[in-house]
Protein backbone atom coordinates (compact mmCIF):
# COMPACT_ATOMS: atom_id res chain seq x y z
CA UNK A 1 0.00 0.00 0.00
CA UNK A 2 1.02 3.39 -0.76
CA UNK A 3 1.89 6.49 1.38
CA UNK A 4 -0.44 9.66 0.86
CA UNK A 5 1.53 12.53 1.58
CA UNK A 6 -0.47 15.44 0.96
CA UNK A 7 1.66 18.78 0.11
CA UNK A 8 0.35 22.62 1.32
CA UNK A 9 -0.18 23.39 -1.65
CA UNK A 10 -3.02 20.38 -2.31
CA UNK A 11 -4.45 21.18 0.63
CA UNK A 12 -4.60 24.89 -0.01
CA UNK A 13 -5.74 24.24 -3.27
CA UNK A 14 -8.90 21.87 -1.79
CA UNK A 15 -9.90 24.29 0.42
CA UNK A 16 -9.97 27.51 -2.26
CA UNK A 17 -12.37 25.32 -4.50
CA UNK A 18 -14.49 24.44 -1.24
CA UNK A 19 -14.92 28.34 -0.55
CA UNK A 20 -15.48 28.94 -4.44
CA UNK A 21 -17.98 26.26 -4.61
CA UNK A 22 -19.79 27.45 -1.24
CA UNK A 23 -20.79 30.55 -2.60
CA UNK A 24 -23.14 29.03 -4.72
CA UNK A 25 -23.78 25.70 -2.25
CA UNK A 26 -22.14 24.84 0.74
CA UNK A 27 -23.37 21.04 -0.17
CA UNK A 28 -21.82 20.63 -3.72
CA UNK A 29 -18.59 21.87 -2.06
CA UNK A 30 -18.90 18.79 0.78
CA UNK A 31 -19.51 16.37 -2.28
CA UNK A 32 -16.69 18.09 -4.02
CA UNK A 33 -13.85 17.81 -0.93
CA UNK A 34 -15.38 14.10 -0.23
CA UNK A 35 -14.60 12.97 -4.29
CA UNK A 36 -11.28 14.27 -3.72
CA UNK A 37 -10.17 12.48 -0.86
CA UNK A 38 -12.02 9.56 -2.26
CA UNK A 39 -10.00 9.30 -5.30
CA UNK A 40 -6.69 9.91 -3.56
CA UNK A 41 -7.60 6.77 -0.98
CA UNK A 42 -8.11 4.59 -3.81
CA UNK A 43 -4.74 5.56 -5.29
CA UNK A 44 -3.11 4.31 -1.66
CA UNK A 45 -4.00 0.65 -2.89
CA UNK A 46 -3.53 1.72 -6.48
CA UNK A 47 -1.00 3.76 -7.44
CA UNK A 48 -0.96 3.32 -10.75
CA UNK A 49 -4.90 3.78 -11.27
CA UNK A 50 -3.82 7.41 -12.91
CA UNK A 51 -3.11 8.45 -15.91
CA UNK A 52 0.26 9.70 -16.99
CA UNK A 53 -0.46 14.12 -17.35
CA UNK A 54 -0.48 13.97 -21.21
CA UNK A 55 1.87 17.48 -21.71
CA UNK A 56 4.05 16.41 -19.21
CA UNK A 57 4.88 13.17 -20.25
CA UNK A 58 6.26 11.56 -17.30
CA UNK A 59 5.46 8.31 -16.11
CA UNK A 60 5.20 8.91 -12.43
CA UNK A 61 3.52 12.21 -12.47
CA UNK A 62 -0.10 11.08 -13.06
CA UNK A 63 -3.55 12.54 -12.62
CA UNK A 64 -6.93 11.67 -12.01
CA UNK A 65 -10.18 13.65 -12.58
CA UNK A 66 -12.34 14.65 -9.84
CA UNK A 67 -15.55 16.01 -11.08
CA UNK A 68 -14.10 19.12 -13.35
CA UNK A 69 -11.47 19.02 -11.67
CA UNK A 70 -8.02 16.82 -12.07
CA UNK A 71 -5.70 15.38 -9.05
CA UNK A 72 -1.79 15.73 -10.10
CA UNK A 73 0.23 13.14 -7.81
CA UNK A 74 3.96 12.08 -8.30
CA UNK A 75 5.08 8.17 -7.59
CA UNK A 76 8.46 8.58 -5.01
CA UNK A 77 10.27 5.33 -5.50
CA UNK A 78 9.72 4.33 -1.89
CA UNK A 79 5.40 4.01 -1.91
CA UNK A 80 4.60 7.28 -1.54
CA UNK A 81 2.26 9.69 -3.52
CA UNK A 82 2.76 13.09 -3.30
CA UNK A 83 -0.17 15.56 -4.09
Amino acid sequence: MAEVIWSPRAIKDISEIAEYIAKDSLQYAEIQTRLFISKVSTLEKYPFAGRMVPELGINTIRQVLCGHYRVIYELLTDHKLVF
